[in-house]
């Protein structure tokens, strides 16, 4: 059942469109690399060990941004964050450019919406129901593959004139249910429980 609380039911719907952008990107990463930059499999697999590290290291610190500035806005600067990422990427030429924006803006990105969006859904439940509310989290997590057909289905495209343009235009897709997500935290209410 959805939660009748509105600030929760935002939290889960917007939660659920950065997970889902941000899975998908993840996903697309070697594909990507593949086709736009001509990389081996094996080489592209090679690049997301440094994303992974530097996903780690950021999530370290996510943590503290969290404490410092507010759940709520830690999770929205980890959207805007990947936002960037996938914008960036989506358009440049430069391997090393793409390379750099995906292990520093996609890495906090994919560390901060895990660290900041359980911090946040801790503030919102009301007490007693944390268990059955992450349980909901947790559904909507597995749940995320929007993303991953849309941009499986656009990287087919070809695109005259830019090369693994359907690829590009895939990526470029996921900031739609980037900002949605993003759309509804924002909206999220802050401060004591109610049934708002």
């Amino acid at each position: 059942l959805l939660p009748r609380n509105r600030r929760i039911l935002l939290f889960l719907v917007g939660n659920f469109c950065l997970v889902d952008s941000l899975n998908a990107g993840i996903i697309a990463a070697s594909p990507y690399m593949v086709h736009v930059f001509g990389l081996q499999k094996q080489q592209a697999m090679l690049w997301l060990i440094p994303f992974s590290i530097g996903a780690a290291a950021l999530g370290a610190i996510g943590g503290r941004i969290a404490d410092a500035v507010g759940a709520r806005r830690a999770l929205l600067a980890a959207g805007v964050s990947v936002m960037f990422a996938l914008l960036i990427c989506g358009m440049t030429q430069s391997f090393a450019l793409f390379i750099i924006v995906f292990t520093l803006l996609g890495g906090f990105g994919l560390a901060n919406i895990w660290v900041a969006g359980r911090k946040f859904l801790i503030e919102l439940v009301p007490p007693g129901q944390l268990g059955k509310h992450f349980g909901l989290y947790n559904v909507s997590q597995k749940l995320s593959m929007i993303g991953v057909i849309v941009f499986g289905i656009l990287a087919d495209l070809t695109l005259p004139g830019i090369p693994g343009g359907g690829y590009r235009l895939g990526l470029l897709s996921l900031m739609f249910m980037l900002t949605v997500g993003l759309t509804c935290i924002y909206k999220v209410k802050t401060g004591e429980w109610s049934a708002a």
